[in-house]
């Protein structure tokens, strides 16, 4: 059987369609959340359409900046013996937004706001950003959150599961096992009760634990990052159609997730062809590179031809 061609001008009207329809149905803006510690920084694309409540409540913590000085203060692992005789680390979780540690001061525990609804649905699987609860209780979830270093999809039941929302991108995993990879020493607080022996130590503690041991947050900040910009470089230009073209349809690759629904798919394109060309650095970075220009060609020829069926023989 053969399949007749349609009308150019009906495929185009159709394609017409699909873009505006896609710029209806994207209204979210892109939240990009940077951790910047003493080890190296990490960025976490935040689900804002998929957990709403998740994410306007972490955020509230980031704005107030009440995780500036916080400290990761839970590393999970266990040591297991192979067959042959080596030891290898599995890794669990990166815990914190529990406690602080501002200079010349004390391990302060960083005051919560109310607790959030939970939100369950995503899968807790390696590089995924999720909310710690109290035991046994669905809707604690405060200021406590946790990066899973290994796929942790037994958590997606537990109590209705935990919530995931947000997804470590670029080489940010990079930072998060270096972290994980550290040694653990036990931590007491000003009146001399232990809270608990989890917390990740770096560089020389042989003659006593300073502040510079710990691993340190200098600042957690939102990027406010023009929608479409996918590397945050802060302007959106031909790299960051490449990163989206690399995620599409990617879970798991989600830098480029510009509505927060945790999937890269075509509604994510759409604020890239909006806003190319758009910079938020420097006025003297307003003109594209040429090789952005011929991205660009491309892509929207590539959309002129989304439509149109091929001539196949059966």
């Amino acid at each position: 059987m053969v399949l007749p061609f349609q009308n150019n001008r009906f495929v185009h009207i159709r394609i017409l369609t699909l873009i505006c329809c896609l710029t209806m149905a994207s209204p979210a803006s892109a939240t990009v959340v940077r951790f910047n510690s003493n080890l190296g920084s990490f960025d976490v694309r935040m689900f804002n359409t998929s957990t709403p409540l998740s994410v306007a409540n972490i955020l509230n913590y980031v704005n107030d900046g009440d995780f500036d000085d916080s400290i990761v203060h839970r590393v999970e692992n266990t040591i297991s013996q192979l067959a042959d005789g080596t030891f290898v680390n599995d890794p669990f979780v990166i815990q914190g937004g529990d406690w602080s540690l501002p200079p010349a001061s004390v391990l302060t525990q960083i005051p919560s706001d109310p607790p959030v609804l939970n939100e369950p649905g995503i899968s807790n699987l390696r590089g995924t950003f999720a909310l710690a609860r109290v035991g046994g209780q669905i809707n604690s979830g405060t200021n406590n959150w946790f990066v899973n270093t290994r796929d942790n999809a037994f958590l997606d039941t537990i109590d209705q599961g935990f919530t995931v929302f947000g997804r470590v991108v670029h080489d940010g995993m990079q930072v998060v096992d270096s972290i994980a990879n550290l040694p653990k020493q036990t931590i007491f607080n000003q009146f001399g009760q232990s809270l608990g022996n989890t917390f990740p130590m770096h560089g020389d503690f042989s003659s006593g634990i300073t502040r510079d041991n710990f691993v340190l947050f200098s600042s957690v900040t939102d990027l406010n990052i023009p929608d479409g910009d996918y590397d945050f470089d802060g302007d959106v230009d031909g790299s960051d159609f490449l990163i989206w073209q690399r995620g599409n349809n990617s879970t798991t690759d989600v830098a480029a997730d510009n509505n927060g629904d945790a999937i890269v798919d075509a509604a994510d394109l759409v604020p890239w062809v909006t806003n190319y060309g758009t910079v938020a650095l420097s006025a003297a970075q307003s003109v594209p590179e040429p090789s952005t220009q011929v991205i660009l060609s491309f892509t929207l020829l590539a959309l002129s031809f989304v439509a149109r069926p091929s001539r196949r023989d059966y």
